[in-house]
């Protein structure tokens, strides 16, 4: 019954105050999910680093930003969805499969939701009192055991192409891999220039175009590419790629 009570408080909350993106205290201990097809469940360490308890709501989308417990429609089950952390405490949350057929020859890619909900201040009760819920997001990455790559190759497998256009330049990079690229910084260098390419993500199998706004930059062949992808385990493995002409 307290744990019902506690969900319709929560409903009843998101009409009034939404949550905010902000740096939540309590924390995902892992910055990302690689949850094998074969595998039963795969767990999440959360930490709750305030000096009070908070009450936590759980759940997956496949992409929406604005999900909330009642849209979500990832296909992963969290166990337990919401619950209470005390103080200083950690708790592991179960995550399980349980959604439909998804591609095999590549990843598929979810979003874990993790909902901070603080308590009330027992100092002003009985007067209104703002309560700010902050939410924090992680990628998961679904990983089909039919995959014959290797995620460790993932950077051999990224290609780039540059043309000059009216403007600016034109770069397209193309993952041919069967695992998503996360992308945190890619510095392109041509005859002592440099420049920076704003990108995050690249699908499997797939390409992005970037157009970027510079008149002073003059594509000069070779090109030297430098570009760091997120691993596995959360770490940064840097790569270099020669474009000739």
């Amino acid at each position: 019954m307290k744990i019902k009570f506690i969900a319709r408080m929560f409903i009843y909350s998101l009409v009034i105050y939404p949550w905010l993106p902000l740096d939540a205290s309590v924390v995902i201990t892992s910055t990302r999910v690689i949850y094998p097809s074969e595998a039963e469940n795969r767990s999440i360490q959360l930490k709750n680093n305030d000096n009070f308890p908070n009450v936590i709501q759980v759940w997956v989308d496949k992409n929406n930003p604005e999900s909330t417990p009642e849209t979500a429609d990832g296909p992963f089950l969290a166990l337990p969805a919401i619950f209470k952390m005390e103080a200083n405490q950690g708790q592991v949350v179960r995550l399980i499969y349980t959604g439909d057929e998804q591609p095999r020859d590549r990843e598929s890619i979810f979003y874990l939701n993790v909902l901070q909900i603080p308590p009330l201040s027992k100092e002003y009760v009985g007067e209104n009192q703002m309560l700010v819920m902050l939410k924090s997001r992680m990628k998961i990455f679904y990983r089909p055991a039919e995959i014959d790559d290797n995620a460790e190759d993932l950077g051999g497998k990224i290609d780039f192409t540059v043309n000059q256009v009216d403007g600016g330049i034109d770069v397209t990079i193309k993952n041919n891999s069967s695992f998503y690229a996360s992308i945190v910084d890619i510095k392109m260098i041509s005859d002592k220039q440099e420049i920076n390419i704003p990108v995050e993500m690249v699908e499997p199998k797939s390409y992005i175009s970037v157009n970027i706004k510079n008149q002073q930059f003059v594509v000069k062949y070779p090109i030297n590419i430098e570009f760091a992808i997120i691993n596995d385990y959360g770490g940064i493995s840097k790569f270099s790629y020669l474009l000739k002409e």
